[in-house]
């Protein structure tokens, strides 16, 4: 296995770009020509995917500073986020006091069965270490989303333009490896669970270059439990 150097990276940036924007602070920046206006078209594609109620439970895995959880929680929704970064996670704190944020694994995550209506991941699969532990990831997500929430994982690179990708990022990328994924292995997972619908879609965001080579699967649970409130 060879060793990656994203964590460091994640603890480094809140630090050193503290006075700068929560984008850049989450690390778009590399081959994003328009930090601001990727983050309006990733919270607009996202909003299309929205259960819409008054007060709603938002779960983020993996959500860095909080550039995108800020938004439904500026809305006035219940958040959760975790994040393996602890830097990250205080600088989130800062931006959402009153949310629930987690220094945590995103295949351990520290909230109940059950219990979010949207979950949500953005650019993150790619840092996980092996599809193994993308499978342990799935496996929590769907335990902690209620019957009937949506689940948002986004951003995923695709196996089919590893060799582009590689090619584009070239030696520099050593030590910042990615991980690619067969994005009908995930539908299958999907579709193997109780589950409304699922789909795949790729995300094409012009200011964001990567996003040519990445897809997003969106899944709709029709699991049974405890629905829990939406006050």
């Amino acid at each position: 296995m060879f060793k990656r150097k994203w964590k460091e990276v994640y603890e480094r940036l809140p630090i050193e770009r503290k006075e700068e924007g929560l984008t850049r602070i989450s690390g778009f920046t590399n081959f994003c020509s328009d930090a601001r206006s990727f983050r309006l078209k990733v919270l607009q594609n996202l909003l299309k995917e929205f259960p819409f109620g008054s007060v709603m439970n938002v779960c983020e895995v993996g959500c860095g500073c909080g550039d995108k959880l800020t938004f439904f929680y500026q809305l006035g929704h219940r958040c959760f986020g975790v994040d393996y970064s602890h830097n990250m996670i205080e600088r989130a704190k800062k931006e959402m006091p009153d949310a629930q944020l987690h220094v945590s694994q995103a295949n351990r995550l520290p909230f109940p069965d059950n219990a979010m209506d949207f979950v949500f991941s953005y650019g993150v699969a790619m840092y996980f270490e092996s599809t193994k532990y993308l499978y342990e990831f799935l496996k929590e997500i769907y335990r902690i989303a209620k019957p009937g929430a949506t689940i948002c994982i986004w951003d995923v690179p695709d196996v089919k333009d590893k060799g582009k990708v590689l090619a584009f990022r070239g030696k520099h990328a050593k030590g910042y490896e990615h991980t690619y994924y067969d994005m009908n292995d995930l539908i299958q997972w999907f579709k193997s669970k109780k589950i409304l619908s699922v789909k795949c879609e790729y995300s094409f965001i012009p200011e964001y270059r990567f996003s040519f080579h990445r897809f997003n699967i969106t899944a709709v649970l029709n699991k049974r439990g405890k629905r829990g409130s939406r006050r």
